[in-house]
């Protein structure tokens, strides 16, 4: 063992041993994906020869980048993956939507954790805790994306960061491909996150329910983020995936034979606001 890698082992060390780490500018990806992986520590050395791989790295194939971004988010706590990255110099590098994260405060009785990208970091970590769908990993890091483009005269207010969310996810898309069903499922959180949990209105519940569902995230998927994101949930949330069931009884079939087309979806519509509304009633 002429290199001590038993005894890195031992300590958590992640250690380069020799500069022909630099010959393949992945491996920075490689060992910030490990530390989140195994949690151990990247040395300092290692770290140098990390920031020595940026501009490699800016030459890279997207594909090898996402495949370490694939094996980071199903690792016990990815949020390492983007914190070695960042002391490593390399996030902005490889994954600016959310380097742009860092230093964007927030209003502090809301998040005392600190700006967007701790609270991103922190969230991440907590949903994979409950949850081992890549897709909804996925979905908890983009939630708060739009918050990098908020102007600085702004903070620590993020109004209207769910419109310029999905902005910024199209641009990542566009600069790596994501997968279909990644960008589906965060585009709809990214958009309703912040009203999910503060509808009152029947018809709106009835929407959202349905909408989770045709964003391909699962109710108990969805909530997963909004509880990590809100700390709580509101009864139509925790109780969703039974009033979705029971506002599934009714379809179009049942509509009156006389309706056409567009008449069919709305007289089912006003259907499942009027069982959501008895079943709201019933838990009051």
């Amino acid at each position: 063992d002429p290199y001590g890698g038993q005894a890195d082992l031992a300590a958590g060390i992640i250690r380069a041993v020799s500069p022909h780490f630099l010959e393949d500018p992945v491996r920075a990806l490689r060992a910030a994906r490990q530390a989140a992986e195994f949690g151990y520590t990247v040395e300092e050395k290692t770290l140098a020869l990390m920031r020595a791989c940026a501009e490699e790295l800016e030459h890279e194939p997207s594909e090898r980048l996402m495949g370490e971004l694939r094996r980071a988010l199903m690792t016990s706590r990815p949020a390492v993956f983007f914190d070695v990255l960042r002391a490593a110099d390399l996030l902005t590098v490889t994954f600016p939507e959310v380097a742009a994260l860092i230093g964007q405060t927030q209003p502090r009785e809301f998040h005392p954790e600190g700006d967007a990208y701790a609270h991103t970091m922190a969230m991440l970590d907590a949903v994979a805790e409950r949850s081992d769908n890549i897709v909804v990993r996925f979905a908890a890091l983009s939630h708060d994306l739009g918050k990098g483009r908020t102007p600085q005269e702004m903070l620590p207010h993020h109004y209207g960061h769910e419109v310029t969310g999905t902005e910024v996810l199209t641009a990542w898309n566009q600069r790596m491909t994501l997968p279909h069903e990644w960008r589906k499922a965060a585009a709809f959180v990214i958009r309703q996150h912040m009203r999910a949990p503060r509808l009152t209105h029947p018809g709106k519940i009835v929407d959202l329910l349905f909408g989770i569902e045709s964003s391909g995230l699962s109710i108990a998927d969805f909530n997963i983020v909004i509880r990590a994101d809100h700390g709580s949930l509101p009864r139509y949330l925790q109780d969703g995936a039974a009033y979705l069931a029971a506002m599934r009884v009714v379809t179009g079939r049942d509509a009156p034979s006389a309706l056409r087309g567009a008449e069919i979806g709305a007289w089912l519509r006003t259907a499942h606001i009027r069982i959501l509304k008895k079943l709201l009633l019933e838990k009051e």
